[in-house]
């Protein structure tokens, strides 16, 4: 999909600009208001995604300030049987959580008016952040006591992250052993970024249009540090903070879905 939109952007606009001098009154001029949300024809389950929409105020028939929001988040809270010989009913419990917000203020500069084909270029800045946690309520297997074993809860909670499992085989003396390995998922961050953006807005009648976009820029991401405390464990567990930084081109995967009012 990546592809095919820097393709349709940088091969088949130049064409269409050409096609698209006809004069029409589709277009938002001087202080109309835009509403975008993602678009993806495609996908069967969310062909229209609400997690991410933007917002277009035109200052005049040329230049639009927006600002764009995306919101995701995650809950996982459920029962399962604890691995224990008891008579009596014990259940392990799992609470996990996370949160995505992200706010893009910028501006665009549209080339023509009143056409049908409407490109832009324009500048944004992007900041998101990402809470994760997680709380995990396990009984462990202690101390055989001649009629059972004693079971005691231990409780876990991952601050900034959740807790992955994951199952692996290998073959041995003994034959295939399969064993259990634990990591970190769903960490949290924040990222801040800047796009130089380059687009165009297809509009199809009055108030309705269809957008591509892509920008290239600066994105720098700061991965949380995580805080693992155990009620087992004498001490907190912890993995530092880190970072990551990209310089490139980045492409909204996805087809944008405007009115405009």
């Amino acid at each position: 999909m990546k592809k095919h939109l820097i393709f349709i952007l940088l091969f088949i606009l130049p064409n269409l600009l050409i096609i698209a001098q006809e004069k029409v009154d589709l277009n938002p001029t001087a202080k109309n208001f835009s509403v975008e949300v993602d678009f993806t024809p495609f996908n069967q389950t969310t062909p229209i995604s609400i997690n991410s929409f933007k917002g277009k105020y035109f200052i005049d028939n040329k230049t639009a300030l927006r600002i764009g929001f995306n919101f995701d988040n995650g809950n996982n809270s459920f029962e399962e049987p604890a691995s224990t010989n008891s008579d009596s009913p014990l259940y392990d419990k799992t609470s996990e959580k996370y949160t995505v917000f992200g706010i893009s203020p910028g501006f665009e500069i549209h080339f023509l008016e009143s056409t049908r084909v409407s490109p832009y270029f324009g500048f944004q800045i992007n900041y998101e952040n990402k809470i994760s946690k997680a709380t995990y309520e396990e009984y462990e297997r202690g101390e055989y006591n001649g009629n059972d074993y004693d079971y005691t809860l231990n409780k876990t909670e991952y601050k900034n992250s959740w807790r992955t499992i994951s199952t692996y085989t290998q073959n041995t003396n003994w034959g295939t052993q399969t064993y259990t390995s634990q990591g970190i998922g769903e960490r949290g961050y924040s990222s801040l970024g800047a796009n130089l953006i380059l687009g165009a807005d297809f509009y199809i009648v009055k108030h309705l249009y269809l957008g591509l976009e892509l920008g290239f820029g600066y994105n720098s991401v700061r991965y949380k540090e995580i805080e693992i405390d155990s009620e087992s464990a004498q001490d907190v567990v912890k993995y530092p903070e880190s970072k990551t930084s990209e310089f490139g081109l980045n492409v909204n995967n996805a087809i944008r879905l405007g009115f405009w009012f």
